[in-house]
Parts: C-alpha cells; structure tokens; sequence
C-alpha cells in the first residue's frame, strides 16, 4: 500500500470529506501528529467533529474501525482537537498539530460495546486500572499511512504523539489510552517511508 497525495497541501486525493463548520485559521507551522479515541465505537463522531455548536471540536481526519478515512478540515487550517494543551516549549498546539480522530470507545463504562476486546490496565498518568478498548489491525494501518503521508509532505513534522501527551493539566485527557500500539504504528510508519510511492 502506497502513501496518499496531498492535494493543494490541504486534503488527501481520493479521500472523502466532510467539511467541519468549526475551525481555526492558518496552521502556523505542522510540528506533530496527535492521535485521539473519540470515546465511540462507529461513524456517528463525524457528526460532533463537524456540526456548528459551541463546543468548537473538530479533527482534521476521522478513521473507523475497519480503516475507511474521512477527512474534516483541509490540513492548511487549525482543527480544534488539542485544546489547553503545551509541549516541548509551545502551547495552543492546535495551531502546530495535525488531529487524527480513531473511532474507539476508550475504556469500558455503562453502555459500552461488549464483544470489542480491551486490555485490563492503568493509564501512564495513574488512576484505576480498566478495561481498555483495542484498536484493530485495518485501523492502525490506515493512521500509519496517514502519518507517513503527512511525514512525507511535510518535512517539518517532529514526530507522533497522543492526546495525553500534551494535554494540560496532565492527565487531563487519557487518549489513546494504554491499549495504544505506539510500537506497531511506529514501525509501519517507518516501512511505508523507506518506500515513499503515491497512489497514482
């Protein structure tokens, strides 16, 4: 599988869009990936990630669980997907950051999917231990090569990291949660950038 085209450095060719009513202005300069779980299992996060409302969210691409991309905002505009967030000397890292969305429910609560598998474990910034909700193959895949495209075209991104990595105060927000496979998507990253060919 090759890497995806960027069309006028704002949206990945042949990817299906819905535009976002909510988003910032011009990115100020791309220096990282965040990846996020939208706290559910299916496509009905696009809705929230797009409508006008004031809780001004929005992500600058959604995957569901089987890998299908819709991208939201064009990646020459802020996304609202960071919010009080600071790393590495910067903060309002929406103006620094490509939003990735994954369709996943996080952790298991009242209400959520049963036969999804999860891992039993406690979040890197503490708090109890829970069942957390895992992240299928054909997924994974997909943000690696959404990340290896970004990489690819932007020469300026710095690296991956996860919502819970930025976001301030600490362990104010927990995604993608322990059952991230920061591992797997590194390397397939890597191998997708040792062969850089775009789809056609």
């Amino acid at each position: 599988m090759s890497l995806i085209q960027i069309s006028d450095g704002a949206w990945f060719r042949d990817v299906p869009r819905v535009r976002a009513a909510d988003m910032g202005g011009t990115l100020v300069g791309a220096l990282w990936i965040l990846i996020h779980y939208t706290g559910g299992a299916g496509r009905g996060a696009i809705g929230t990630l797009t409508q006008k409302d004031d809780n001004y969210v929005s992500a600058h691409t959604f995957t569901d669980p089987l890998g299908a991309i819709t991208q939201l905002v064009p990646f020459d505009r802020q996304a609202y997907h960071a919010g009080a967030s600071k790393y590495s000397g910067r903060q309002r890292l929406n103006a620094y950051t490509f939003g990735l969305e994954l369709a996943n429910p996080g952790f298991k609560r009242p209400g959520s999917p049963a036969d999804w598998p999860t891992n039993r474990a406690a979040h890197k910034w503490g708090g109890p231990v829970r069942d957390w909700y895992t992240y299928p193959d054909e997924q994974i895949e997909s943000v690696a090569r959404q990340c290896a495209s970004l990489i690819s075209f932007y020469g300026t991104l710095r690296g991956i990291l996860g919502h819970e990595d930025v976001a301030s105060p600490r362990g104010r927000k927990l995604d993608p949660g322990p059952a991230f496979p920061w591992a797997k998507l590194r390397a397939r990253v890597e191998e997708f950038l040792v062969a850089p060919e775009t789809d056609s």
